[in-house]
């Protein structure tokens, strides 16, 4: 298949919000650049349909992830603003569901430059508590290069919409939460296992889609990866906390 063909058929599963089935193994994406290629045809086919870009995410962000997956550095997608969502989620709808992760979102109050330090990124930014659902359009998880050829299986991103000024350096890394479902803690973890401190991925989130899409635009949100380890996404009643940060709550029914 050619890229443009896998893109394509990306896109007719995200479009109809089904699943299809994976690459054939001859097909399969062999690197970084051709997987952010594949990525680009994608998102270019769901803003002709009228998406508008609104942000982005880093994927990966802690030691143990890079590890499993052999990479020196995270994975990248943009986020539009039909990655947003409010209320709750079901697999009926979004058959791709796999993962739950809770995150710290940073959202832009001026236009960031594509050089910007972590305190120019500090200082430009305000943050609330987001949770993300990664979800893929193929039946089974892939390799990294087929994960970002998807948009980094993004998609389902919720925010409190309760956003407060972006703290100090030492204190972005030292944020505690906590995932609960149907009543107990299954997860929990702190911001300094986001690439040690989550603007360093904010950092790099803005490189990435300078360098692949547009400016990071005022009002735009990048989600910073995950505090705590992964969690399977399976039916159930799901609270989220970041001590000092926010609260949330939704289901996932089938």
């Amino acid at each position: 298949m050619t890229h443009e063909q896998i893109a394509e058929k990306l896109f007719e599963a995200y479009k109809n919000s089904t699943l299809t089935e994976n690459l054939a193994e001859e097909d399969s994406v062999k690197t970084s650049e051709e997987a952010y290629k594949i990525q680009q045809m994608f998102f270019e086919k769901r803003i002709k349909m009228g998406e508008k870009i609104s942000g982005a995410k880093a994927g990966a962000t802690s030691k143990v992830a890079m590890k499993v997956m052999n990479l020196t550095e995270p994975f990248f997608a943009p986020l539009t603003d039909k990655d947003f969502f409010t209320g709750d989620l079901s697999f009926s709808k979004c058959p791709g569901m796999q993962l739950v992760e809770l995150e710290i979102a940073f959202r832009a109050v001026c236009d960031i430059p594509a050089d910007a330090s972590a305190d120019e990124i500090i200082k430009n930014t305000e943050i609330a508590m987001a949770v993300e659902v990664p979800t893929r359009r193929t039946e089974k998880p892939e390799k990294i290069n087929d994960l970002i050829s998807d948009c980094g299986c993004g998609g389902n991103v919720y925010y409190v919409n309760s956003f407060i000024p972006t703290p100090d350096f030492e204190a972005l890394a030292s944020y505690s939460g906590r995932v609960y479902l149907d009543g107990k803690v299954v997860a929990q973890g702190t911001s300094d296992g986001v690439l040690d401190n989550p603007v360093n991925a904010v950092m790099y989130a803005n490189k990435m889609m300078n360098k692949l899409y547009t400016p990071i635009k005022k009002g735009m949100v990048i989600i910073s990866g995950s505090l705590t380890p992964p969690l399977q996404a399976v039916k159930g009643e799901y609270k989220f906390e970041i001590d000092n940060l926010g609260t949330a709550e939704f289901k996932i029914t089938d």
